[in-house]
Protein backbone atom coordinates (compact mmCIF):
# COMPACT_ATOMS: atom_id res chain seq x y z
CA UNK A 1 0.00 0.00 0.00
CA UNK A 2 3.10 2.35 0.87
CA UNK A 3 4.57 1.39 -2.19
CA UNK A 4 1.01 2.61 -4.34
CA UNK A 5 0.98 6.02 -2.31
CA UNK A 6 4.12 6.82 -3.02
CA UNK A 7 3.16 5.95 -6.98
CA UNK A 8 0.82 8.13 -6.98
CA UNK A 9 2.27 10.95 -5.24
CA UNK A 10 4.90 10.41 -8.14
CA UNK A 11 1.72 10.99 -10.26
CA UNK A 12 0.13 13.77 -8.97
CA UNK A 13 2.36 16.63 -10.72
CA UNK A 14 1.06 14.95 -14.09
CA UNK A 15 -2.54 14.61 -13.50
CA UNK A 16 -2.31 18.38 -12.59
CA UNK A 17 -0.38 18.85 -15.79
CA UNK A 18 -3.32 16.87 -17.68
CA UNK A 19 -5.40 19.24 -15.45
CA UNK A 20 -4.43 21.94 -16.61
CA UNK A 21 -4.23 21.40 -20.36
CA UNK A 22 -8.04 20.44 -20.48
CA UNK A 23 -8.13 23.82 -18.81
CA UNK A 24 -5.87 25.26 -21.50
CA UNK A 25 -7.71 23.70 -24.30
CA UNK A 26 -11.23 23.83 -23.01
CA UNK A 27 -11.42 27.88 -24.45
CA UNK A 28 -9.30 26.41 -27.14
CA UNK A 29 -11.77 23.97 -28.77
CA UNK A 30 -15.51 25.79 -28.10
CA UNK A 31 -16.64 26.72 -31.41
CA UNK A 32 -16.42 30.36 -32.66
CA UNK A 33 -13.72 32.94 -31.34
CA UNK A 34 -13.49 32.86 -27.91
CA UNK A 35 -12.80 36.45 -27.99
CA UNK A 36 -16.06 37.23 -29.83
CA UNK A 37 -18.00 35.28 -26.96
CA UNK A 38 -16.02 36.92 -24.77
CA UNK A 39 -16.88 40.13 -25.55
CA UNK A 40 -20.30 39.64 -26.41
CA UNK A 41 -22.65 39.95 -29.60
CA UNK A 42 -22.61 44.01 -29.39
CA UNK A 43 -19.01 44.43 -29.54
CA UNK A 44 -17.19 46.33 -32.99
CA UNK A 45 -14.59 44.53 -34.75
CA UNK A 46 -11.79 46.88 -32.53
CA UNK A 47 -13.00 45.23 -29.23
CA UNK A 48 -13.05 42.05 -30.78
CA UNK A 49 -9.27 41.84 -31.91
CA UNK A 50 -7.56 44.24 -28.84
CA UNK A 51 -9.24 41.47 -26.26
CA UNK A 52 -7.88 38.97 -28.80
CA UNK A 53 -4.41 40.24 -28.61
CA UNK A 54 -5.16 40.95 -24.68
CA UNK A 55 -5.66 37.18 -24.10
CA UNK A 56 -2.84 36.23 -26.37
CA UNK A 57 -4.87 34.38 -28.71
CA UNK A 58 -2.86 36.09 -31.45
CA UNK A 59 -0.15 33.92 -31.21
CA UNK A 60 -0.21 30.21 -32.08
CA UNK A 61 -1.53 27.38 -29.58
CA UNK A 62 1.76 25.96 -28.47
CA UNK A 63 3.30 29.45 -27.65
CA UNK A 64 -0.33 30.17 -26.06
CA UNK A 65 0.01 26.99 -24.55
CA UNK A 66 3.60 27.73 -22.94
CA UNK A 67 2.90 31.20 -22.02
CA UNK A 68 -0.45 29.69 -20.36
CA UNK A 69 1.82 26.89 -18.32
CA UNK A 70 4.54 29.51 -17.23
CA UNK A 71 1.83 31.71 -15.28
CA UNK A 72 0.43 28.75 -14.16
CA UNK A 73 3.79 27.29 -12.59
CA UNK A 74 3.94 31.08 -11.08
CA UNK A 75 0.53 31.33 -9.66
CA UNK A 76 -1.00 33.62 -12.54
CA UNK A 77 -4.15 32.05 -14.31
CA UNK A 78 -4.66 35.65 -15.45
CA UNK A 79 -7.22 38.92 -14.99
CA UNK A 80 -11.01 37.84 -14.57
CA UNK A 81 -12.53 39.62 -17.21
CA UNK A 82 -15.29 40.68 -14.91
CA UNK A 83 -13.62 42.20 -12.09
CA UNK A 84 -10.38 42.99 -13.22
CA UNK A 85 -8.68 40.71 -10.10
CA UNK A 86 -6.94 37.79 -10.53
CA UNK A 87 -8.92 35.23 -11.18
CA UNK A 88 -7.11 32.26 -9.42
CA UNK A 89 -7.55 34.66 -6.34
CA UNK A 90 -10.94 35.38 -6.80
CA UNK A 91 -11.71 31.21 -7.34
CA UNK A 92 -9.32 30.16 -3.82
CA UNK A 93 -11.05 32.84 -2.03
CA UNK A 94 -14.57 31.28 -3.37
CA UNK A 95 -13.03 28.09 -2.13
CA UNK A 96 -13.35 29.09 1.49
CA UNK A 97 -16.93 29.02 1.49
CA UNK A 98 -17.48 26.01 -0.65
CA UNK A 99 -15.06 24.07 1.75
CA UNK A 100 -16.72 25.50 5.25
CA UNK A 101 -19.95 23.72 3.36
CA UNK A 102 -18.01 20.42 2.43
CA UNK A 103 -16.52 19.76 5.43
CA UNK A 104 -19.59 20.46 8.03
CA UNK A 105 -21.91 18.77 5.44
CA UNK A 106 -19.61 15.68 5.76
CA UNK A 107 -19.04 15.98 9.18
CA UNK A 108 -23.33 15.36 9.87
CA UNK A 109 -23.05 12.50 7.10
CA UNK A 110 -20.44 10.41 8.72
CA UNK A 111 -22.06 11.73 12.47
CA UNK A 112 -25.76 10.45 11.33
CA UNK A 113 -24.99 7.71 8.50
CA UNK A 114 -22.54 5.97 10.53
CA UNK A 115 -24.45 5.65 13.78
CA UNK A 116 -27.65 5.13 11.87
CA UNK A 117 -25.89 2.67 10.39
CA UNK A 118 -24.57 1.03 13.18
CA UNK A 119 -27.83 0.78 15.04
CA UNK A 120 -29.84 -0.87 11.72
CA UNK A 121 -27.03 -3.62 11.89
CA UNK A 122 -27.29 -4.28 15.48
CA UNK A 123 -31.37 -4.04 15.41
CA UNK A 124 -31.77 -6.56 12.41
CA UNK A 125 -35.53 -7.23 11.49
CA UNK A 126 -36.70 -5.02 14.23
CA UNK A 127 -38.93 -2.04 13.52
CA UNK A 128 -36.18 0.37 14.61
CA UNK A 129 -34.01 -1.60 11.37
CA UNK A 130 -37.19 -1.00 8.98
CA UNK A 131 -37.38 2.31 9.91
CA UNK A 132 -33.73 2.86 9.36
CA UNK A 133 -33.65 1.70 6.24
CA UNK A 134 -36.73 3.24 5.28
CA UNK A 135 -35.48 6.46 6.39
CA UNK A 136 -32.28 6.14 4.49
CA UNK A 137 -34.19 5.74 1.39
CA UNK A 138 -36.07 8.49 2.16
CA UNK A 139 -32.99 10.71 1.87
CA UNK A 140 -31.19 9.27 -0.84
CA UNK A 141 -34.36 10.14 -3.09
CA UNK A 142 -34.90 13.48 -2.45
CA UNK A 143 -33.12 16.20 -3.81
CA UNK A 144 -30.79 18.66 -2.60
CA UNK A 145 -33.23 21.77 -4.02
CA UNK A 146 -36.05 20.08 -2.13
CA UNK A 147 -34.66 19.39 1.03
CA UNK A 148 -33.08 23.31 0.72
CA UNK A 149 -36.53 24.64 0.27
CA UNK A 150 -37.95 22.67 3.11
CA UNK A 151 -35.27 23.38 5.64
CA UNK A 152 -35.92 27.06 4.56
CA UNK A 153 -39.39 26.89 4.70
CA UNK A 154 -39.22 25.13 8.51
CA UNK A 155 -36.47 26.27 10.07
CA UNK A 156 -36.04 29.84 8.43
CA UNK A 157 -39.38 31.35 7.24
CA UNK A 158 -41.78 29.17 9.77
CA UNK A 159 -39.53 29.17 12.72
CA UNK A 160 -36.99 31.75 12.18
CA UNK A 161 -34.37 30.45 14.32
CA UNK A 162 -31.47 30.41 11.69
CA UNK A 163 -30.85 33.01 8.73
CA UNK A 164 -31.42 32.15 5.06
CA UNK A 165 -29.06 33.56 2.78
CA UNK A 166 -25.33 34.43 2.92
CA UNK A 167 -22.30 33.30 4.74
CA UNK A 168 -21.36 36.19 6.87
CA UNK A 169 -21.91 33.82 10.54
CA UNK A 170 -21.70 30.46 11.14
CA UNK A 171 -24.77 30.13 11.26
CA UNK A 172 -25.31 30.42 7.54
CA UNK A 173 -23.67 27.15 7.02
CA UNK A 174 -26.69 25.50 9.30
CA UNK A 175 -29.90 24.60 6.60
CA UNK A 176 -26.89 24.25 3.56
CA UNK A 177 -25.18 21.72 5.54
CA UNK A 178 -27.99 20.18 6.81
CA UNK A 179 -29.33 19.97 3.29
CA UNK A 180 -26.50 18.31 1.84
CA UNK A 181 -25.37 16.35 4.75
CA UNK A 182 -28.66 14.41 5.86
CA UNK A 183 -28.90 13.37 1.79
CA UNK A 184 -25.61 11.69 2.09
CA UNK A 185 -26.20 10.06 5.65
CA UNK A 186 -28.61 7.91 3.59
CA UNK A 187 -26.32 6.72 1.62
CA UNK A 188 -23.60 6.06 4.28
CA UNK A 189 -26.29 4.48 6.72
CA UNK A 190 -27.02 1.95 3.99
CA UNK A 191 -23.38 1.34 3.31
CA UNK A 192 -22.86 1.28 7.38
CA UNK A 193 -25.47 -1.57 7.80
CA UNK A 194 -23.83 -3.45 4.94
CA UNK A 195 -20.22 -3.79 6.15
CA UNK A 196 -21.37 -4.48 9.59
CA UNK A 197 -23.98 -7.33 8.79
CA UNK A 198 -21.41 -9.28 7.29
CA UNK A 199 -18.86 -8.29 9.51
CA UNK A 200 -20.69 -9.09 12.63
CA UNK A 201 -21.47 -12.59 11.02
CA UNK A 202 -17.62 -13.16 10.78
CA UNK A 203 -15.99 -16.24 13.27
CA UNK A 204 -13.70 -13.96 15.03
CA UNK A 205 -17.10 -11.39 16.32
CA UNK A 206 -18.21 -14.71 18.03
CA UNK A 207 -14.95 -15.35 19.25
CA UNK A 208 -14.64 -12.77 20.94
CA UNK A 209 -18.08 -12.64 22.45
CA UNK A 210 -17.71 -16.35 23.68
CA UNK A 211 -14.03 -14.87 24.99
CA UNK A 212 -16.61 -12.06 27.01
CA UNK A 213 -15.32 -9.37 25.45
CA UNK A 214 -17.60 -6.22 25.83
CA UNK A 215 -20.08 -5.20 23.28
CA UNK A 216 -18.75 -1.67 22.77
CA UNK A 217 -15.61 -3.09 22.27
CA UNK A 218 -16.73 -5.75 19.96
CA UNK A 219 -18.67 -3.02 17.92
CA UNK A 220 -16.30 -0.24 17.53
CA UNK A 221 -12.82 -2.24 17.82
CA UNK A 222 -13.15 -5.15 16.13
CA UNK A 223 -16.79 -4.29 13.78
CA UNK A 224 -16.69 -0.68 13.02
CA UNK A 225 -13.11 -0.55 12.03
CA UNK A 226 -13.06 -3.95 9.87
CA UNK A 227 -15.95 -2.57 7.92
CA UNK A 228 -14.35 1.21 7.22
CA UNK A 229 -12.99 0.41 3.76
CA UNK A 230 -16.66 0.68 2.31
CA UNK A 231 -17.50 3.49 4.51
CA UNK A 232 -14.86 5.56 3.70
CA UNK A 233 -14.64 4.87 0.51
CA UNK A 234 -18.30 6.34 -0.09
CA UNK A 235 -17.54 9.12 2.35
CA UNK A 236 -14.38 9.91 0.26
CA UNK A 237 -16.24 9.58 -3.17
CA UNK A 238 -19.25 12.12 -1.87
CA UNK A 239 -16.44 14.07 -0.21
CA UNK A 240 -15.17 15.36 -3.20
CA UNK A 241 -18.62 15.45 -5.40
CA UNK A 242 -19.99 17.75 -2.37
CA UNK A 243 -17.71 20.81 -4.41
CA UNK A 244 -19.80 19.91 -7.55
CA UNK A 245 -22.87 18.83 -6.36
CA UNK A 246 -22.86 22.20 -3.58
CA UNK A 247 -23.77 24.45 -7.09
CA UNK A 248 -27.48 23.94 -6.42
CA UNK A 249 -27.05 24.84 -2.47
CA UNK A 250 -24.77 27.85 -3.05
CA UNK A 251 -27.10 29.09 -5.50
CA UNK A 252 -30.30 28.65 -3.12
CA UNK A 253 -28.58 30.15 0.02
CA UNK A 254 -26.79 32.74 -1.82
CA UNK A 255 -23.42 31.55 -0.73
CA UNK A 256 -20.25 32.80 -2.78
CA UNK A 257 -18.86 29.56 -2.96
CA UNK A 258 -16.42 27.91 -5.88
CA UNK A 259 -20.07 25.91 -7.43
CA UNK A 260 -21.64 29.28 -7.66
CA UNK A 261 -18.66 31.63 -8.88
CA UNK A 262 -18.22 28.78 -12.10
CA UNK A 263 -21.85 29.32 -12.58
CA UNK A 264 -21.54 33.09 -12.81
CA UNK A 265 -18.52 32.68 -14.95
CA UNK A 266 -20.37 30.99 -17.45
CA UNK A 267 -23.17 33.17 -17.36
CA UNK A 268 -20.46 36.22 -17.69
CA UNK A 269 -18.50 34.52 -20.62
CA UNK A 270 -15.72 34.89 -18.39
CA UNK A 271 -13.75 32.34 -19.31
CA UNK A 272 -10.07 33.12 -17.25
CA UNK A 273 -12.03 32.92 -14.69
CA UNK A 274 -13.72 29.47 -15.57
CA UNK A 275 -10.31 27.94 -16.09
CA UNK A 276 -9.24 29.02 -13.39
CA UNK A 277 -12.58 27.39 -11.23
CA UNK A 278 -11.84 24.43 -13.26
CA UNK A 279 -8.77 23.77 -12.03
CA UNK A 280 -8.87 24.62 -8.59
CA UNK A 281 -12.25 22.53 -9.00
CA UNK A 282 -10.12 19.52 -10.26
CA UNK A 283 -7.23 20.14 -8.37
CA UNK A 284 -9.54 19.06 -5.01
CA UNK A 285 -10.88 16.23 -6.44
CA UNK A 286 -7.52 14.86 -6.84
CA UNK A 287 -6.18 15.78 -3.83
CA UNK A 288 -9.34 13.65 -1.93
CA UNK A 289 -9.06 11.08 -3.71
CA UNK A 290 -5.14 11.11 -2.80
CA UNK A 291 -6.25 11.25 0.69
CA UNK A 292 -8.96 8.44 0.65
CA UNK A 293 -5.95 5.81 -0.35
CA UNK A 294 -3.69 7.11 2.13
CA UNK A 295 -6.43 6.85 4.60
CA UNK A 296 -7.21 3.10 3.67
CA UNK A 297 -3.82 2.49 4.69
CA UNK A 298 -4.99 3.62 8.14
CA UNK A 299 -8.04 2.16 8.93
CA UNK A 300 -6.85 -1.18 7.70
CA UNK A 301 -3.26 -2.07 8.34
CA UNK A 302 -3.28 -4.84 6.46
CA UNK A 303 -3.26 -2.54 3.35
CA UNK A 304 0.00 -1.28 4.44
CA UNK A 305 2.39 -4.32 3.32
Amino acid sequence: MLYAIAMRLLGLPFMLLALVTAAFLLVRIIPGDPALLMAGADATPEQVAALTVRLGLDKSLLTQYLIYLGNVLTGDMGISLRSGQPALGWALDALRYSATLAVVSMLIAILVGVVLGVLAALKRGTVLDTLIVVISLAGVSIPAYLSAMLLILVFGVWMKLVPIAGATTPLHFVLPSLSVGLIMAGQLARITRSAMLEVLSQDYIRTAKAKGVSERIRIFKHGLRNAGIPILSVAGEQFGSLFGAAVITETIFAIPGLGRLLIEAINWRDYTLIQACIVVFGALIILVNLATDIAYAIVDPRLRN
